[in-house]
């Protein structure tokens, strides 16, 4: 009986894990968190290219572009910022990417963490009307390639510091430039040249 009980565990444990978690951010005060059951209001009104569904924020960038969202709750210096990304649809994975956008100053003036769902990640800055590249693109083997899979970011702002986590694994530690008072963070997509992407992005929270 011991062992029936022990290995029913076992297996229910492994169903959890398979069904992809709210990713678990290390500040143990939640300053903001979101299951997209709908649409706060403070990432923006709903359109073609943002908007909640079944508990997801859905992100339709147009061809050969962008699409940011910086979340209006507040400004944050020190905190730990979580997301669960999907690639849900796209004909390109070389080109269609998503991002954790932090140490935002406002639009003109924002940081990305992203992933492409053909196993590579890289940093940007936008600023000044021009992309920087503090970390190029690089492989790595911890994302989950494919569509239709779940990959969790992790991103702790520590001061100028900034550590990138995929899926549980730390992918690299970099300095930056955080606007003095504290930033905005959000989420974003990009889709490749010739058509739309759609991303889906899951259990946002910040905590510190």
């Amino acid at each position: 009986m011991f062992r029936v009980a022990y290995w029913v565990g076992c297996l229910a444990l492994a169903a959890l894990a398979g069904m992809g978690q709210a990713v678990a951010c290390g500040g143990s005060n939640v300053l903001f968190d979101d299951n997209f059951a709908t649409l706060d209001p403070s990432w923006g009104p709903a359109s073609e290219m943002h908007y909640a569904k079944d508990g997801n924020l859905v992100v339709v960038p147009n061809p050969n572009s962008y699409h940011t969202l910086q979340n209006q709750t507040g400004l944050y210096q020190n905190a730990d910022v979580c997301v669960r990304i999907q690639f849900a649809k796209t004909e390109d994975p070389t080109n269609t990417y998503g991002a954790i956008v932090f140490w935002a100053l406002d639009y003109a003036n924002y940081y990305v963490a992203d992933i492409a769902s053909n196993g590579y990640f890289r940093v940007a800055r936008w600023q000044n009307e021009r992309w920087l590249y503090p970390v190029q693109w690089t492989q790595t083997k911890v994302i989950k390639q494919g569509l239709g899979q779940w990959n969790e970011l992790h991103l702790v702002l520590k001061d100028r510091q900034a550590t990138f986590s995929i899926n549980g694994t730390q992918v690299v530690t970099f300095k930056g430039q955080p606007p003095k008072g504290g930033s905005l963070v959000g989420l974003a997509g990009a889709s490749p040249a010739s058509s739309k992407a759609e991303l889906r992005f899951a259990d946002f929270k910040i905590t510190e």
